[in-house]
């Protein structure tokens, strides 16, 4: 069974250390891979960025918009995953 995570939560770490699993690190990328660019964009901008991302997803191309949250946060004030889909 291979379980994937992109970071150490205490759930994978536990696994790791109590449910007999092993470790496999993936240090490069398969040949061929094309390149990601990441880009910070500014909240003024968003418009013109999801215009951008509308063009490339009807282009076929793929988009990952990241929030730091999935609900809203009565503690902080960063962007929500559910927010953002509904906007």
């Amino acid at each position: 069974q291979l379980i994937m995570t992109a970071t150490p939560i205490p759930r994978t770490l536990a696994m790791s250390a109590y449910a007999d699993l092993d470790t496999s690190i993936l240090d490069e990328l398969p040949p061929g891979r094309t390149p990601v660019n990441t880009v910070l964009v500014t909240d003024t901008r968003r418009v013109e960025v999801i215009e951008r991302v509308r063009g490339a997803c009807a282009e076929g191309r793929q988009a990952y918009w990241v929030c730091t949250l999935i609900e809203e946060s009565e503690e902080l004030t960063c962007q929500a995953a559910e927010t953002t889909y509904e906007d």
